[in-house]
């Protein structure tokens, strides 16, 4: 319920708030402009023939509302009632460890964590490393070969 104040109640409206509030006067004798595109808002003229036009049963079915399906469920409300016991639960000392964020002091001891070392850019992989490393040979297909124009 809206509480008003005695003074709103004895409230007097102006003589430009009561103009204000009056609909829009419009001439009798005025034409609207044709719309430029068929989407404007404005007066078009319709065809008398569709006036009288008569909606097959088809057309009818069509226009009908599509129906909801039979175990829809609305929405829940965002306001739900919350257990007063789960407003009192307490998070276990385990929970409470598990929440806080990891301590990230190797990266304020040393800022050149992520550095690679100069021993291990020239590092060069072994002959067993290459070999695992290389495609199976039944899985991998030949390129076909195109002539390159000159």
């Amino acid at each position: 319920a809206v509480e008003s104040t005695q003074s709103t109640g004895n409230a007097n409206a102006t003589e430009r708030l009561l103009q204000l509030s009056l609909p829009k006067k419009v001439a009798a004798n005025a034409v609207m402009e044709e719309p430029e595109t068929p989407y404007n808002e404005g007066i078009s003229k319709i065809n008398p023939a569709a006036l009288k036009a008569v909606a097959s049963t088809r057309i009818e079915t069509l226009a009908q509302e599509k129906q909801t399906h039979q175990s829809y469920l609305p929405p829940c409300p965002v306001q739900s009632i919350v257990n007063p016991k789960t407003m009192k639960a307490k998070a276990s000392a385990h929970i409470v460890q598990l929440a806080r964020p990891k301590d990230r002091k190797e990266l304020e001891e040393n800022p050149n964590v992520w550095k690679v070392s100069a021993g291990a850019k020239a590092a060069q992989a072994s002959q067993r490393i290459n070999e695992l490393s290389a495609p199976i040979p039944r899985k991998v297909r030949a390129k076909k070969a195109t002539a390159v124009p000159v």
